[in-house]
């Protein structure tokens, strides 16, 4: 990688006379774990001789939007080490880091946490994913103290934790926008639900085997609170009943994506609410929902011919006004449903299926495209999507009589 000057933006007239200077910084920055750190300022040192600047003699004399400029070349674990060099270079971090990843880290991940917290305060964005439990509550407490603009948490599988870090957490990063706790069985749904009592611009949630928290209780209150909700993952808590996911319908309209895998009590009356109610919904999980029925499917099928009719509308209004803004209307082609799991949902029958496979044209159970995914439901090897269909040499590729079905887009 070229790391010479060109590649940097001219910062001040000091920068244009540095040359080799920071390519001897940058080469320092990316291997000092092993370089001796007063031998690296004495190559600045003359470096900046050479090139008539003879401005270096300390590393506070490194300009901090250099500093942040090379930071953005070097791995997490060499940034945080980059911090403890000096006052200028703590200070630079400080105010210009915004994204962290911890998760190369296997050992003492809490003190590590602990230490950087204080400094690091402008993050947005934490990944704290653990292969094993290291995280405690005392961390995450740190955290919430100093790191107030945190807007993606990650908190995985951080099996130690307790209610104390989301309490925390809703009073000190009460900005957060997406929040990953997936794996951390000791939350209670009493402190998810105090969570987005603050949290309320939440947009991604992962509560993926949270048996505890994620409860009707805790997703009426995300209901409640978090109507900007995007995506939520809900995967193995088998406590969701239909109370639950039908308040969601209906005060997360703009739900894009629902995992809803193992919970085993949901009804027709749950995907019936989200047909109804969430327009946008673009992939669903039902692996394992035996209670299923063909009821919910047709459910399903109505509501994505009732939005492909509205894009239809749209486009004669558009065709036959002449307004010349009939393009942007088959954009909408692919709307609707574009994954779609049932495995398991052995009560399906397949015209139900082929039903909703008919009305989004985003399902494809052809090779390479599964996103119809129907695995261990052996009736329905039947379903198949447009792209699977043989058409015959004399079928005709569109229709021969002008009806709103003519528009749609193939």
């Amino acid at each position: 990688m070229d790391v010479g000057l060109n590649n940097f933006p001219i910062l001040d007239e000091r920068l244009k006379r540095w040359g080799e200077t920071v390519t001897v910084l940058v080469e320092m920055v990316q291997g000092f774990a092993t370089r001796d750190l007063n031998l690296c300022l004495q190559k600045l040192m003359v470096a900046g001789d050479m090139n008539g600047g003879g401005i270096l003699k300390d590393w506070k004399d490194l300009p901090m939007e250099l500093l942040l400029r090379i930071l953005t070349l070097v791995d997490d674990q060499t940034v945080i080490v980059a911090s403890g060099v000096c006052t200028g270079w703590r200070e630079a971090v400080s105010l210009g880091l915004t994204q962290l990843c911890l998760s190369w880290c296997k050992e003492n991940m809490n003190n590590l946490v602990l230490s950087i917290a204080p400094k690091f305060t402008k993050l947005q964005t934490l990944f704290l994913r653990q292969n094993k439990p290291q995280l405690e509550d005392e961390a995450v407490e740190a955290i919430a103290k100093h790191c107030h603009d945190l807007r993606d948490l990650d908190l995985s599988k951080s099996f130690k934790l307790t209610d104390r870090s989301l309490y925390a957490l809703a009073h000190g990063c009460n900005h957060l926008t997406k929040l990953n706790i997936s794996g951390c069985s000791d939350f209670s749904d009493n402190a998810l639900a105090y969570l987005t009592s603050t949290c309320r611009d939440l947009k991604s949630l992962n509560l993926c085997g949270c048996v505890r928290a994620a409860t009707d209780k805790a997703l009426q209150a995300v209901g409640r609170n978090c109507n900007q909700l995007q995506y939520l993952n809900l995967g193995w808590c088998e406590k969701v009943s239909d109370v639950g996911v039908m308040s969601l319908a209906y005060g997360c309209p703009d739900l894009r994506a629902l995992d809803l895998c193992g919970c085993i009590l949901i009804t027709d009356k749950s995907v019936i609410a989200l047909a109804d109610r969430c327009h946008g919904l673009r992939s669903l999980g039902l692996y394992y929902c035996q209670n299923i029925t063909d009821r919910a499917m047709y459910s399903l099928a109505s509501s994505g011919r009732r939005e492909q009719q509205a894009r239809q509308d749209l486009l004669f209004a558009s065709v036959f006004n002449g307004n010349g803004n009939g393009s942007k209307y088959g954009k909408g082609k692919n709307e609707g449903l574009r994954n779609l799991n049932i495995s398991q949902c052995t009560a399906l029958t397949p015209p139900a299926v082929q039903a909703v496979c008919d009305s989004f044209p985003g399902l494809h159970t052809c090779p390479g495209r599964h996103s119809l995914i129907i695995s261990g439901c052996l009736s329905l090897t039947s379903v198949h999507c447009a792209c699977c269909r043989q058409v015959g040499p004399f079928s005709p590729r569109w229709p021969t009589t002008i009806t709103p079905e003519s528009f749609s887009v193939q």
